[in-house]
């Protein structure tokens, strides 16, 4: 079997309920590169999604603050996050296409 501490860097979302969405776009540092949430089932999947991509990138950082934002018919999902090392880190996530299903 395949080790735990194995993680594809493909997939940020290890867990086996998060496992079809899928991550595309940018790396977050902007909204016009956020990173595209795709597949989530309903908004509460998406959100559980962003967290597994924080996880991912910025391992056990704290996340400060959200904010919802619409612009040209998109609308963004932007968090706030302190990582370990002190850093404020500001992550911009497209959440068009589960935002409002729940």
């Amino acid at each position: 079997g395949l080790s735990s501490t194995t993680r594809c860097p493909t997939n940020p979302a290890s867990s086996r309920a998060l496992r079809h969405i899928l991550f595309a776009g940018g790396d977050g540092s902007s909204c016009q590169k956020a990173v595209v949430i795709r597949k989530a089932a309903n908004q509460a999947e998406g959100v559980a999604a962003e967290k597994a991509w924080i996880a991912w990138k910025y391992p056990n950082a704290k996340i400060k603050g959200q904010a919802v934002s619409g612009a040209k018919n998109k609308t963004f999902d932007v968090l706030d996050i302190e990582t370990t090392t002190g850093n404020s880190i500001t992550v911009c996530f497209d959440i068009t296409d589960f935002f409002g299903q729940w």
